[in-house]
């Protein structure tokens, strides 16, 4: 089965086979409720903090490889197109407390875009966004790569002595240790690394620790790509243009429509999803640079409701829309 999009920007005509992924819910979401990641059944909490919402737990997805240590430095996380992370000491009982490690090449499934191994519409957390939860959580950077308050984000009593945490803002950070670059295990109970996706240079990207001992925050951005870290998931924003939330002002047209539609958003597109009622993935149309305005071709469509995902050139997802067809 194939689809036909007609570009209104070139005027071209271009054939797109179907390819059949996950299925994702499209339940309302608010901040605060449980997050059921559909790709494997796990279950995360969230919690708003300042602007964002953030996950509460450690990202736990991918198929769980073993990290040998040797003389070298390696990387037992390879592009294959299979999630992977790490256990703590290789033992998956300690996936279900501190989640998994991951290489941040890995995390960020081997893409610049910013969802990573995060489930769809979430991204891994920015060094920007990581900014602006210190300041939330009233914590203070001294430096760029030092600040105090850190207990402020660890779960309640997680840590020791002046270490221990206070979770002001409920982001329960645990101290799960992490994997070094020639595959050996640190600092179970002892500090906790959070990737970010930020790079700073080849093969480098900023990261955050917490020390179970003290209060202070270290930024730095020493990590080889082959250093298991811990990631929180960010949700991605609501796309606004001058203060109204940019949901309202895409548009799609006729619907309901028989099997042809066009949908227009004063963001430009880069493609759009296509999703079942059951939440499968059914078609996938990639656009040009500056399309603004598409009309889509649905020739082999049955009768029935169906989800339209819309993402940017940036990979963020910028609004669903309900489609129905006659």
């Amino acid at each position: 089965r194939c689809g036909k999009f007609v570009n209104t920007q070139k005027k071209n005509y271009t054939f797109l086979f179907v390819t059949f992924l996950s299925s994702i819910s499209y339940a309302q979401f608010n901040c605060g409720d449980s997050l059921l990641d559909t790709r494997d059944g796990q279950k995360y909490a969230t919690v708003l903090i300042g602007s964002n919402c953030w996950f509460k737990q450690n990202l736990n997805y991918g198929s769980l490889v073993t990290s040998d240590s040797s003389g070298t430095i390696h990387s037992n996380q390879t592009n294959n197109g299979i999630p992977e992370k790490y256990a703590q000491y290789n033992n998956s009982a300690n996936l279900s407390i501190y989640g998994g490690l991951y290489e941040q090449a890995e995390l960020m499934n081997y893409s610049s875009l910013p969802q990573g191994l995060c489930p769809n519409g979430w991204h891994v957390s920015t060094d920007l966004e990581w900014s602006q939860l210190i300041s939330s959580a009233g914590a203070t950077m001294i430096s760029s790569s030092a600040g105090n308050g850190g207990n402020n984000l660890k779960k309640l009593g997680e840590g020791f002595g002046p270490g221990t945490g206070t979770d002001a803002v409920g982001f329960s950070a645990t101290h799960g240790g992490d994997r070094d670059g020639f595959g050996i295990f640190y600092g179970m109970g002892l500090r906790s690394i959070y990737w970010t996706s930020t790079t700073s240079g080849p093969n480098q990207a900023y990261h955050y620790t917490f020390w179970a001992e003290n209060d202070t925050i270290q930024r730095l951005s020493l990590g080889t790509q082959t250093t298991g870290f811990s990631c929180r998931c960010v949700k991605d924003a609501a796309a606004e243009i001058n203060g109204q939330l940019l949901e309202k002002e895409i548009q799609l047209y006729p619907n309901p429509t028989t099997s042809v539609f066009t949908i227009s958003s004063p963001i430009s597109m880069n493609k759009i999803q296509i999703y079942s009622l059951s939440g499968q993935l059914l078609e996938v149309f990639h656009f040009n640079e500056n399309t603004f305005e598409t009309a889509i071709v649905l020739p082999f469509f049955e009768r029935g409701l169906y989800f339209i995902n819309l993402v940017d050139l940036n990979g963020n997802l910028i609004a669903t829309k309900k489609l129905y067809v006659d």
